[in-house]
């Protein structure tokens, strides 16, 4: 389980189509950490407010989660948050008991 922001993402991935497509997100999609989450078969991206924009390039709106839905969720679960940061590191973290 990890936690990265978008520009880290990019630069792990080599020259091509990929990361040509990440890159065009840079600068249109505001704050966006992508989370790698325990169970889940595919990461996790937080956006501070428009999930739209990483949507039209093909991220399913399923795993495009705001900050305010990420409140919801974590709140449902007992967790208070107030940045994507603090999301970010609780969706990350192993389950209890694991």
């Amino acid at each position: 389980m990890s936690v990265t922001n978008l520009v880290t993402l990019i630069e792990r991935l080599p020259p091509g189509r990929a990361r040509s497509r990440y890159e065009r997100l840079l600068g249109a999609s505001g704050e966006v950490l992508v989370v790698t989450v325990s169970g889940v078969d595919g990461p996790i991206w937080l956006v501070w407010g428009h999930p739209e924009t990483l949507t039209a390039r093909g991220i399913p709106r399923s795993r495009v989660w705001t900050l305010a839905e990420a409140q919801d969720v974590l709140a449902a679960c007992g967790s208070f948050v107030h940045s994507l940061a603090e999301a970010a590191r609780i969706l990350a973290s192993p389950p209890p008991g694991v």
